[in-house]
């Protein structure tokens, strides 16, 4: 199973990068801050399952020693790419969040954005970031909502049959975490030992200007052509609202500036589940 869904993240690195720019720089920024600024000094810190490095990035940006980790060769080298774009270095590694190289006591904090789901043994993970975490650590898990995740991830948007194989969509099926609940979550955490374990909901807002969301619907066949042409056409926002709906995006909202440039915003509700060792 690891090695199935291993082959599907190689393979849809590129594809999942093109939703880097949609990361909400702000929110997560005001969502991390309170457990970076209750002490003083700079932070060490581990982002498993790293992706393109979203996450590590804006860390380091805040002045913080960020290391992201992901199985993903591919991941890595992007990862890489945008931070050598980025002025607040972040170190990245390939490596197994289940089986973690890293000494005993290394970190101040440990972090995994929309990762855990995909993690055959979830357990282990925890119990090796319990591991790896100083006295006093924290770790910060950020889940997608089972029901937002069915819209996110919606059949009939998602085109790519090299990506989203049989083998893996059976693999899926096995993921004992794929559709985990904040309170799953929260006694995963509870079970390896740590501590103040609490659970936050709120809406991720991932925002997406017209460009970025041709260029992600560009290998959705008749999507991406439907929306280069309405594009061509300068739409009303009642027109790009309805091209949403008939595509399946339905849960996007549609926004125009001042100067009349377009956007997207879509809100899926998430989860922050935390704890300290």
């Amino acid at each position: 199973m690891k090695e199935e869904l291993a082959k599907k993240w190689e393979k849809g690195a590129d594809f999942y990068n093109r939703n880097f720019y949609s990361f909400n720089k702000k929110q997560w920024e005001h969502l991390v801050a309170p457990y970076l600024n209750d002490e003083p000094g700079i932070k060490s810190i581990l982002d498993v399952g790293t992706g393109p490095g979203q996450l590590a990035l804006l860390l380091a940006s805040m002045g913080h020693e960020v290391t992201g980790l992901d199985l993903s060769k591919r991941m890595i080298e992007l990862a890489n790419q945008h931070n050598e774009e980025a002025r607040h270095k972040a170190t990245f590694l390939e490596g197994n969040a289940e089986y973690m190289h890293f000494l005993d006591n290394s970190f101040h904090l440990i972090t995994n954005r929309l990762n855990l789901w995909t993690l055959p043994n979830p357990g282990l993970f925890v119990q090796q970031a319990y591991r790896v975490l100083k006295t006093n650590g924290k770790i910060l898990l950020f889940i997608t909502m089972p029901d937002s995740k069915k819209v996110y991830e919606n059949p009939q948007t998602n085109k790519k049959e090299e990506i989203f194989t049989e083998d893996y969509q059976k693999a899926v099926a096995q993921l004992p975490f794929r559709n985990a609940s904040p309170a799953q979550v929260k006694a995963l955490l509870d079970a390896a030992g740590f501590k103040e374990t609490v659970g936050y909901e709120f809406n991720d807002e991932r925002t997406f200007t017209a460009e970025h969301m041709a260029d992600m619907l560009s290998d959705y066949g008749e999507a991406g052509e439907a929306f280069q042409q309405l594009l061509k056409n300068h739409p009303s926002k009642d027109e790009v609202e309805s091209f949403l709906q008939k595509y399946h995006f339905s849960h996007g909202e549609v926004h125009y500036n001042s100067e009349g440039a377009l956007s997207f915003v879509f809100p899926i509700d998430s989860a922050m589940i935390t704890g300290r060792k």
